[in-house]
């Protein structure tokens, strides 16, 4: 039973992770063995987690592809419960053949959101600094020991993996033409759990550590001005126990961290803010007896439970005091009221006549305003009559915003945060007016005594010192679900001196423009070197980048290895133009009345300069004319064209009139059939081809077994037309499959379409001269009239041939003939 349940997890993760390949399920049905293999390694590393008392929480594995964008990024979900401990993942990766070469496969874990991957060092918009952990796996062709990644004390919730082969070599396979190695990652988490102990709040109790970690929580609700935990009063619990000293004190380590449990393995506390893959915490070290020590937050979270880790060689006792301090002005339901408190409802506050502290600051909630599009939601501030943007700030206090993402519908676009000051203040020569500012996820980022710390990366600064400093952007690309806040102080400066001064108006307004977008600008989303494309892995969405013309970077604005203009326009100019070479055979089709013929060239040339016309600029230069249908579309129209017109010159080979519209629909209908299911697989054009070249062979065979030997082909159409046309077609065809890259397929695919072109051109029958209808049947009869041979011309005629030319075959007769014509017409020329 395990093992089938097992199996159906991996199973189902398979196709969410994957399901942006669902045009190619067969190749995954041929390489179920990749498929599955990991799931082997993890059943195992079930089976020994039990033993050990550690179950895992997570069985997943999905099929990897090189990285050429975030599109082709494999998705892994974890789910870590509160209070863990210790978080494990391990990797292994698997390619389903032993012929295949052995792959590094890159995965990146990220807590709240999808990993935000600077590949090839492009450029990036946003820094998480450590929070982003990175390991590489090798692949193997069979399972193997997994790569194992730990975190301590991991944050609770959601943690997302994305996982990627390295870049393989640059050639343009062709499906079918040799086997398709397939790479899978397995992937399995699990976790250790701590039960923590609830403590009471604004009361002393008595704690006893019984282990070497004890850990204990309590909650702090939202609308806290201050919250503080005091450890007092420590002493042995084991009246046997040698007595604290400096080596070995009472406590040996005491952490407080909001959200997760406390890391005693950091060295250091963390910066408030370091944004590190977790909230931060605070530490003392050495607890010795009699002695009270005190943490106080220097940043709040609201609305989560915080863990107190003690840490003691021996069994302790003690007494721990955790004092929340609530805002006094809180509204009846518990929480902080919104922007229109009144000055008296400020002034009221029991224990001090002045301000409240910064902290209990009224908010201004941001509502979120829906739009039918996915990642275009926008947040905006309401009152009694209407929305708007417009904040207004003072010189008095900080003023602050705040709203919230949610998860998987938030996650896969970007956050935008506009603010601008207002023009108007630009008129005032006297002093500048500057506004410094703060976007924070989860955390007020105001201290008690009223200071803004904030992550680099989200801080900003705007002046009216000049224009250009009037607004400030900052993005965060797949931002967590979380409480996110805005913040904004207000000073005045001597324009001259530079030295503080009271501000001349009482207040000065801001816009603020927060919403959520796909990819990263607006309206052009990844500038002018990129496509913003929308990924689906299951459940998991999110948009992403897909850089052109050798740009790199999250916003494809990195142009360091960029292809320069001039061989850009060379390549678009050789893919499309070497398409004319099938004019030649365009002419002389209807030089030679092959309508058929000549119709289904210029189709295909058409079709093939469209497409790559639309391949090379239409996709780049996204709302112009180059692409006059759908991508999709004229792709189709390309392929098929070019398999059309080799079957119908071949069919047109055996010049069997009578049957040649029929091969023609039949051409047709199986070339749409054969691209319409795998439209890049080398048989698409082969099958069709060899069908197509088995009919005048076929032909051939049947008027030579009528004549009762094998007939003899000129052999100045064998020189002039068929080996010439059959060798430029083997060079296409080499071109096709052994010598594309990415780096030179403008050339290569330019000399593709020139010799398949001349090839065609080759092999065109001759269609000028038209043989006798069949009222008029000419017959070569012999002059021995007891020969029971009959001449070819006879022969064709019973097959339906349109016309005989002299010089394709000949008559081995000795005996000479004499033409009977029987006419009820005209013979044709």
């Amino acid at each position: 039973m395990k093992w089938a349940i097992v199996m159906d997890l991996a199973t189902v993760h398979t196709k969410g992770n994957n399901e942006k390949l669902t045009d190619n399920y067969q190749m995954y049905t041929r390489s179920i063995k990749c498929i599955y293999l990991p799931v082997f390694f993890v059943v195992i590393a079930a089976w020994l987690d039990q033993a050990s008392g550690q179950l895992p929480d997570v069985y997943q594995q999905g099929v990897l592809q090189p990285y050429t964008g975030y599109s082709d990024v494999t998705l892994f979900k974890f789910h870590v419960p509160p209070a863990a401990a210790r978080g494990r993942w391990q990797f292994a990766a698997v390619h389903d053949d032993p012929s295949c070469q052995a792959r590094q496969v890159h995965v990146f874990l990220q807590y709240g959101s999808y990993p935000v991957i600077n590949h090839g060092n492009g450029s990036a918009l946003y820094d998480r600094g450590d929070s982003l952990r990175r390991l590489t796996v090798v692949s193997t062709p069979q399972p193997h020991p997994a790569t194992e990644l730990t975190v301590e004390a991991p944050q609770p919730g959601q943690w997302y993996a994305a996982a990627y082969i390295a870049d393989a070599d640059r050639a343009v396979s062709q499906q079918g033409l040799s086997h398709h190695c397939q790479y899978s990652l397995g992937s399995i988490g699990y976790w250790r759990q701590e039960t923590p102990q609830l403590l009471p709040v604004n009361q002393p109790v008595t704690v006893l550590t019984i282990a070497r970690q004890s850990f204990f929580r309590f909650f702090v609700p939202s609308g806290v001005e201050s919250v503080s935990v005091s450890v007092s009063g420590c002493r042995p619990a084991d009246s046997g126990a040698p007595p604290p000293d400096a080596v070995h004190p009472c406590l040996a380590w005491v952490g407080l961290r909001p959200s997760a449990l406390p890391n005693g393995q950091a060295a250091t506390d963390g910066d408030p803010l370091s944004w590190d893959g977790g909230p931060p915490q605070w530490s003392i070290s050495g607890l010795r007896s009699g002695a009270t020590h005190t943490l106080r937050p220097e940043l709040l979270w609201h609305d989560v439970y915080y863990y107190l880790a003690l840490v003691a060689d021996n069994s302790a006792e003690l007494t721990v005091t955790v004092t929340l301090r609530q805002c006094e002005f809180l509204t009846t339901d518990g929480r902080p009221p919104a922007a229109d408190v009144t000055t008296t409802q400020l002034a009221n506050r029991s224990h001090n006549a002045g301000p409240p502290p910064e902290r209990c600051a009224p908010l201004t909630r941001l509502t979120r305003v829906q739009y039918a599009q996915d990642f275009t939601d926008t947040f905006l501030a309401v009152n009694a009559a209407f929305y708007h943007t417009w904040l207004a700030l003072t010189e008095r206090r900080i003023s602050s915003v705040t709203f919230e993402t949610h998860e998987l519908e938030d996650i896969g676009g970007t956050l935008y945060v506009d603010l601008r000051l207002s023009k108007l203040i630009m008129g005032d020569s006297r002093q500048v007016v500057t506004v410094s500012g703060c976007v924070s996820p989860h955390v007020l980022p105001v201290t008690d005594t009223g200071e803004l710390l904030c992550h680099p990366g989200l801080a900003f600064n705007l002046s009216s010192a000049s224009e250009r400093q009037l607004s400030a952007v900052r993005l965060v690309p797949f931002p967590e679900p979380a409480r996110w806040f805005v913040s904004l102080r207000t000073s005045c400066y001597n324009a001259s001196s530079g030295s503080q001064l009271p501000c001349v108006r009482s207040q000065y307004a801001v816009n603020l423009d927060i919403h959520l977008q796909p990819c990263v600008w607006p309206g052009a989303p990844c500038g002018e070197h990129g496509i913003c494309r929308e990924n689906h892995r299951g459940r998991l969405y999110f948009t992403a980048c897909s850089c052109l013309d050798g740009y790199r970077g999250w916003d494809c604005s990195d142009g360091s290895a960029a292809v320069p203009s001039g061989r850009r326009l060379l390549s678009v100019s050789l893919l499309t133009l070497s398409n004319l070479a099938l004019l030649p055979a365009v002419v002389l089709s209807v030089r030679r009345r092959l309508a058929t013929l000549a119709l289904v060239y210029a189709a295909a040339m058409v079709a093939s300069m469209l497409y790559h016309l639309c391949d090379q600029l239409g996709r780049q230069l996204t709302g112009t004319g180059y692409c006059l249908l759908r991508f999709e579309v004229l792709q189709f129209c390309d392929f098929f064209g070019c398999v059309l017109s080799c079957w119908v010159t071949l069919v047109s080979l055996a010049e069997w009139r009578r049957a040649e519209p029929t091969l023609h629909v039949l051409g047709a209908v199986l070339a749409a059939a054969a691209v319409r299911w795998r439209p890049t697989a080398l048989g698409v054009f082969l099958v069709p081809v060899l069908l197509a070249a088995a009919v005048p062979v076929a032909v051939y065979a049947a008027r030579s077994w009528r004549r009762g030997r094998l007939l003899k082909l000129s052999r100045s159409w064998l020189l002039r037309h068929l080996l010439p046309g059959l060798t430029l077609a083997l060079i296409a065809v080499g071109i096709f499959t052994g010598l594309e890259t990415v780096d030179n397929y403008q050339y290569t695919h330019s000399a593709w379409h020139l010799a398949l072109s001349l090839s065609l051109l080759a092999l065109l029958p001759d269609g000028g001269r038209r043989g006798p209808s069949p009222s008029d049947q000419l017959q070569l009869i012999p002059e021995d009239a007891d020969s029971d041979r009959v001449s070819f011309r006879h022969e064709l005629d019973e097959l339906g041939a349109g016309r005989v030319s002299p010089t394709f075959c000949r008559s081995d007769s000795a005996a000479p003939a004499r033409a009977v014509v029987a006419t009820t017409g005209t013979a044709g020329s």
